[in-house]
């Protein structure tokens, strides 16, 4: 387990029914779940002898080194002109709403084939 808490492992294993350990194991996924669940993010992320700053930064850097590997291969796996559609694409995904708003339910995409992109 990223976090080193054995003890907390070994509770979780045994299926332990401790309100504290439901709560502690709860609080670790939500730390998993808010890096990505992405092995590297979750090590950056629980580096005890890291500052909060720092572990945000960390991860910060992790996801925007995935998000730049994607944007590398858009043209190796799809070539030159359908990479600029996907580009296009990816770059128009709305951004997470913060929790307080509602997510929008859908998004269409149009006009992909014909060059004539659009998300409505």
């Amino acid at each position: 387990m990223a976090s080193g808490q054995t003890r907390l492992q070994e509770m979780f294993r045994a299926r332990a029914t401790s309100r504290t350990a439901h709560e502690r194991l709860w609080s670790l996924f939500l730390d998993y779940t808010f890096v990505g669940g992405m092995p590297e993010a979750v090590a950056a992320w629980f580096d005890a002898g890291r500052g909060m700053a720092q572990r945000i930064s960390d991860v910060e850097t992790i996801h925007g080194d995935l998000v730049a590997g994607f944007e590398r291969d858009f043209g190796k796996y799809a070539g030159p002109l359908h990479a600029q559609h996907i580009d296009a694409v990816f770059h128009n995904i709305p951004a997470a709403p913060p929790l307080c708003r509602a997510a929008p339910a859908e998004v269409r995409l149009q006009g992909l084939h014909s060059g004539e992109f659009r998300a409505d």
